[in-house]
């Protein structure tokens, strides 16, 4: 195999890394809307905590996977590129579009902060998993504690742990606001 046919299948696994993790960071902030209409109060707000562990988790996924695919465009490409050898032995047009992936990597990299995200993402599920287990363990002493209890009264006393749910995934709701603002505005103060 020739020098050339492997910098060109290079070239087109780095162009590919990087168009997938440009389209992976950019999708991954697609949400997911559930009806939870049809289930007491507590037990729809743990299946939205959950829910939105998940979603979290996903996002995570999506852009380790896209700052992974990134950092190869940048990095491993870029590499080939600084070595003098591979630069002689190569025709100008696979080095123009090595050149190219790593641009078009290096500026997916600054515009979406997969990295970031991800960071922003592990903190979100650390907090949606500590409130998950924190609810449901309280929610089994209340019940296990006020066995037979009518059960309009033991909704009464799960008020509370239903607006501890509540309340944490309007932070998380807030904090996902503010990361998305916050690079939304670094974008638009760099043109």
């Amino acid at each position: 195999m020739t020098i050339e046919v492997i910098a060109l299948s290079g070239t087109i696994v780095g162009a590919l890394a990087t168009i997938i993790g440009g389209l992976m960071a950019a999708l991954s902030r697609k949400k997911d809307k559930h009806d939870y209409s049809d289930s007491i109060h507590i037990d729809k707000r743990l299946r939205e905590a959950s829910d939105k562990l998940t979603e979290s988790e996903r996002y995570v996924s999506f852009n380790q996977r896209a700052n992974n695919m990134m950092i190869f465009g940048q990095y491993i490409v870029g590499g080939v590129l600084a070595s003098s050898f591979l630069q002689e032995s190569l025709s100008p047009s696979i080095v123009g579009a090595l050149g190219l992936i790593v641009l078009i990597s290096s500026t997916a990299q600054q515009h979406y902060k997969p990295s970031q995200r991800v960071v922003a993402g592990k903190k979100r599920c650390s907090v949606l998993k500590a409130i998950i287990r924190e609810v449901e363990d309280d929610l089994e002493e209340l019940r296990q504690t006020n066995r037979g209890i009518e059960s309009t009264k033991l909704r009464i006393l799960e008020q509370p742990l239903a607006k501890r749910i509540s309340d944490e995934l309007s932070n998380i709701e807030t904090l996902e606001i503010e990361e998305f603002e916050s690079f939304t505005v670094k974008q638009s103060k760099r043109k």
